[in-house]
């Protein structure tokens, strides 16, 4: 059956794409079996849609092909039937909403799923109906590797909010999970989640200086256009100036010019912190840069780009060499159908896909340090645009790369330089840049390392232990970031998940389901890695509920029953049972809630969770109360007190007010009855 979509049309990044191509959008939904997918520059057909392989290669420029498993070669045999799907899969990412850009990336995603349909049709059954089948899910995740887990995951998850239109679904939201429950895990040894305390110092530390540093742009890009005319000025020309490395005694900045260079009217302008007062900049460098030469001012601009890059790899779910490929202009902001703003950023992906513009949700505090990284691109840009030895494409002028390097002729080997160089480990760029972060403030206490072993599995005890500097590294903050966005919307006596709360709820909701919303084209990989982090959090919480901090409002025994699964499984089997939904853990006001789903949250209405909503109801079964909350909980009823004050009418608000401060007050006696419990035994 046909249908009539409105599709945006193919956005291969190719001269041979045109809006005028007779490939440019298929006719009908799906597209007819004739219908040209790729056609050369004289207009012959390389393939159609019916084709058992799409040759890509032509827009590629090298070989590329997109088997489907039903005309023989090598892989995995695919039924026609499935075939077909897996076409129409192929089709939806070259026509549909939000289409890819290279051929490479088609290929790769097509790659993902053939083995889904290899194992169904083995099985008899169509990829549409494998929901159905938890054995066969069970299959597919025995045969994927474990590197391909959360881009598989990524790509199903698309699809599932894709599938009224896309007109089918290979996986349900319980049929993903159940995959991603089964699914081989891919890093032995997790990546070390970073204890709040130090977390909050490094990221202080950063936005501190980028906040400096932005309050000082304007100067800062006078005194650079200064510095570039002395030099030029005594180089005769810029041209002269890149050619040839001045001497020491020709350089305008210096203790004593020489005669010889007096005698050539060459200018010299005394020491550069001269200059750097002049210019109003001088307190700047005095607070972040050790060295007041000339050479200084590439160390502030190197410093820039290496803290602008640490913030926003601590608010996305980017890879550090992703980060690197940031240009200008890589930030937006878009507005979804739900009328909420959304902040991405753009860039190109490293890991598994070849993606051009691949996006990924962001903080908006990460505008913080995309405008002073694109502050120092730029002007080093107006000195790289006179060196000959330098060769700028259109785009490098357009947008310049964010990580840039010393451009300015005071730089050591500027003259050479026009590629990318490698990001440094986050531990090198701490260990340097000693007027950023106090290494004391980076030591390991107790508490940090009590933290750190609780959401780290196999954490090495020789590198992590009390006393020392924590070891950072790039990878580290990814995954602290996504656990940081999973905590960002409970209310804890933390500072850093008030801040999150603010900073990153919508990273969390549009990673976790609502992304499709989204005119952008997310990472996939980005966002398998968030949802397999997500599973593991819950089963972390879960387990910790069998303290004896946390107390059911029914007991001991029904405390008992919820717990069950963490006496019958060890981690990894926990883990596996939180994916397919079997455990559940969702952090709150009063403790936790074990419920899969609930409408009330327990976050700012805990009336629901005590039965203290309108009537006599028993607490919800589901409940768990952490008895280090009861100081947050008198609080909160002094607050309810004063509302109610406020408010004598019998308004919905004040019941509102009344039914929470009755649940506060509720909570608070079971948790005094658990505690005198417990002095008992005692």
């Amino acid at each position: 059956m046909t249908r009539k979509l409105s599709l945006p049309g193919l956005q291969i990044d190719s001269p041979l794409v045109t809006p005028g191509s007779v490939n440019y959008r298929p006719p009908t939904w799906p597209p007819p079996p004739d219908f040209p997918v790729v056609i050369d520059a004289e207009g012959v057909i390389d393939c159609v849609y019916g084709d058992a392989v799409w040759n890509l290669a032509r827009w590629e420029g090298k070989t590329c092909s997109v088997p489907f498993g039903d005309g023989g070669g090598k892989g995995a045999r695919v039924s026609s039937e499935n075939a077909e799907l897996l076409r129409q899969i192929a089709g939806w990412w070259l026509w549909g909403p939000t289409p890819v850009q290279s051929a490479v990336t088609l290929k790769a995603r097509v790659a993902q799923i053939r083995p889904v349909a290899a194992v169904c049709s083995e099985q008899n059954i169509l990829i549409s109906e494998l929901s159905r089948f938890p054995n066969v899910i069970d299959a597919v995740a025995a045969r994927a590797r474990s590197s391909d887990g959360p881009l598989m995951i990524g790509l199903l998850h698309r699809l599932l909010a894709h599938c009224e239109a896309l007109g089918f679904v290979i996986l349900d939201g319980d049929g993903i999970r159940r995959l991603a429950g089964k699914l081989p895990n891919h890093n032995r040894v997790q990546t070390p989640y970073i204890p709040p305390r130090i977390w909050t110092y490094q990221l202080n530390q950063l936005r501190n200086f980028l906040d400096d540093y932005l309050s000082y742009k304007d100067h800062v890009s006078a005194c650079f256009a200064f510095c570039l005319e002395a030099y030029r000025d005594n180089a005769g020309s810029l041209k002269a100036l890149f050619d040839g490395q001045l001497d020491r005694y020709s350089r305008p900045f210096g203790n004593v010019p020489s005669a010889t260079s007096r005698a050539a009217g060459l200018r010299h302008y005394g020491p550069f912190r001269d200059t750097a007062q002049r210019f109003g900049v001088d307190g700047l460098f005095k607070r972040w840069v050790k060295d007041d030469s000339i050479a200084g001012f590439t160390e502030l601009l190197n410093m820039v780009r290496e803290a602008g890059m640490a913030y926003i790899l601590n608010f996305s779910l980017m890879r550090v060499d992703e980060g690197g490929q940031l240009r200008a202009g890589c930030y937006t902001v878009e507005n979804d159908t739900l009328n909420q703003d959304v902040h991405l950023l753009s860039s190109t992906t490293s890991k598994t896909l070849r993606d051009s513009d691949a996006r990924w949700i962001c903080s908006p505090s990460v505008s913080v340090a995309i405008e002073a990284m694109t502050h120092v691109a730029r002007l080093r840009l107006s000195a790289a645009q006179h060196n000959p030895h330098r060769h700028l494409s259109a785009l490098d002028h357009a947008n310049p790369r964010l990580w840039s390097h010393g451009e300015e002729p005071w730089s050591k080997g500027n003259g050479s330089k026009g590629v990318r160089g490698r990001v440094p480990e986050y531990a090198r760029v701490i260990s340097r840049r000693a007027k950023i972060f106090d290494l004391e403030q980076l030591r390991i206490t107790q508490d940090d390392l009590d933290v750190a072993r609780a959401m780290t599995f196999g954490l090495n005890t020789d590198k992590f232990a009390v006393g020392k500097v924590w070891p950072f590294a790039w990878h580290q903050l990814r995954r602290t970031g996504v656990c940081n966005m999973l905590a960002s919307g409970m209310v804890s006596e933390s500072s850093l998940r008030y801040q999150l709360k603010h900073l990153s709820v919508v990273m969390t909701r549009y990673y976790g389901q609502n992304y499709f919303r989204l005119k952008a084209d997310l990472n996939d990989e980005a966002h398998g890695f968030f949802l397999r982090e997500m599973y593991e959090a819950v089963s972390r919480g879960f387990a910790e509920l069998t303290g004896d901090k946390y107390v059911s409002p029914h007991g001991q025994k029904r405390k008992d029953q919820i717990l069950r699964p963490v006496s019958e499984r060890d981690h990894k089997d926990l883990a596996q049972a939180a994916k397919s939904g079997k455990v559940t853990y969702r952090e709150t006001l009063l403790g936790a809630c074990t419920q899969a789903t609930c409408i009330y949250g327990g976050i700012t209405n805990i009336a629901a969770c005590m039965g203290t909503a309108g009537g006599s109801k028993k607490p919800c079964e589901h409940l768990i109360i952490n008895k280090d909350r009861r100081s947050i909980l008198v609080k909160l009823i002094a607050d309810f007190d004063s509302q109610i004050g406020q408010d004598p009418s019998d308004s919905p608000m004040r019941q509102s007010l009344v039914g929470n401060l009755n649940a506060a007050k509720e909570a608070i006696n079971v948790i005094d009855r658990a505690q005198d419990h417990d002095n008992e035994l005692c």
